[in-house]
């Protein structure tokens, strides 16, 4: 009876979090239709800015709550004893030797190398060369140095907020509420590509499958910092890197 009274909490937490989280997917897509049709600067800063504060409260400020409210909050700095399992299991899989923080460095170093270089060739060129692109972002790419500020702070905010609230708080809720960690972290991987549903059947796939690295790299590496730090710079690649530099390079 105890048990079970202690699982009630996070089981409740559980679906109120999914109940959010279904809120905002829904919400998230239909602005994005009207996003697409804002002309002016200004409407899509404020749009921006929006979304910015939506996702900060939702993702950010009630993980943090929902994790303090269940004495779990030490679990951002340390990965919580539930989840050790999984992380016994893939360093035997992958030993820690092969897959060294300098090699990830350069990984990523490659990745915006390579998009830039993309972008060059695509602008230069024109519709001969064309930037591979998964999910329809488009509209949300910024086009000029103050809506570029704001998708700075959004793809900020969305490597760490994003990342707290799907590998750490709702793999924790479903271990807590059902006992079943892995199962967790699966449906949370299927949550995070749903809630870009805004950018099409395309884009959630992708995003599920960038998902799965990001929970295997937590679940690995024993440490959130290390999948917030590339969210972050993926997300900054895409929405400040590449539209900057066409936009740099269109002038020219």
């Amino acid at each position: 009876m105890v048990s079970a009274r202690m699982a009630l909490v996070p089981a409740l937490l559980l679906a109120a979090a999914v109940a959010a989280l279904a809120w905002f997917t829904w919400r998230d897509r239909a602005e994005y239709a009207r996003f697409k049709l804002l002309t002016e600067t200004a409407d899509r800063q404020r749009r921006y800015r929006a979304w910015l504060v939506t996702a900060f409260l939702l993702f950010f400020v009630g993980s943090l709550g929902v994790l303090g409210v269940t004495g779990r909050l030490a679990a951002v700095i340390r990965e919580p004893t539930g989840f050790l399992r999984l992380t016994a299991a893939l360093r035997r899989a992958l030993p820690s030797h092969l897959v060294s923080p300098e090699l990830l460095g350069g990984m990523v170093s490659g990745l915006a190398i390579a998009v830039v270089a993309i972008t060059v060739l695509s602008v230069r060129r024109g519709p001969q060369v064309q930037a591979v692109q998964l999910g329809d972002i488009n509209a949300l790419l910024p086009r000029n140095g103050a809506e570029t500020l704001w998708t700075l702070l959004l793809s900020i905010n969305a490597g760490v907020s994003e990342e707290l609230f799907f590998r750490l708080l709702l793999p924790l809720l479903f271990a807590l509420a059902f006992g079943h960690v892995a199962i967790g972290f699966a449906l949370a991987v299927v949550a995070f590509g749903l809630a870009h549903l805004y950018q099409g059947w395309v884009g959630v796939l992708a995003t599920g499958l960038v998902g799965a690295v990001f929970t295997a790299l937590y679940l690995w590496s024993g440490s959130l910092a290390v999948p917030i730090v590339l969210h972050v710079i993926i997300d900054l690649i895409g929405l400040v890197v590449r539209p900057t530099a066409t936009r740099l390079l269109g002038r020219r």
